[in-house]
């Protein structure tokens, strides 16, 4: 499955290794593979999970890459007609019950989702939220 990125953007590097990296510590040397790399726009990636770029990312944010590949496609299609309607549903049921959440962080992370996927309204996000 492949995915085509829309911008440049940091990659895990496939020439890194954790275990070169451990003996390069040990031995007391810098180990110079860098964990990341830069790619830039158009770089295609080659991924089971490639598909999981095309689509609307953390609260809502944009997809980083459009599908390469048929099979990524089909991913994305799957995910944005299936799978997202459930997990938009799942938001809206916890938003529900955002009054038996007691720690706040995870209420002003669960009002951010539902603002992000247009559940609530702003008005509600505000009176909703945490006071600090």
């Amino acid at each position: 499955m492949k995915c085509r990125l829309l911008r440049p953007t940091m990659i895990f590097n496939p020439l890194w290794s954790e275990a070169e990296s451990r003996k390069a510590s040990e031995k007391g040397v810098p180990y110079e593979v860098p964990m990341e790399i830069e790619v830039a726009a158009g770089f295609e990636l080659s991924d089971g999970q490639a598909w999981i770029h095309c689509c609307p990312g953390d609260l809502n944010a944009p997809p980083i890459a459009e599908p390469a590949d048929d099979e990524c496609v089909a991913a994305v299609r799957d995910w944005m007609e299936n799978k997202r309607p459930a997990a938009i549903a799942a938001i809206k049921a916890q938003l529900d019950q955002i009054d038996k959440i007691t720690n706040p962080e995870d209420k002003k992370r669960l009002l951010a989702m539902g603002k992000a996927y247009g559940l609530i309204g702003e008005r509600k996000a505000a009176s909703e939220a945490p006071k600090s």
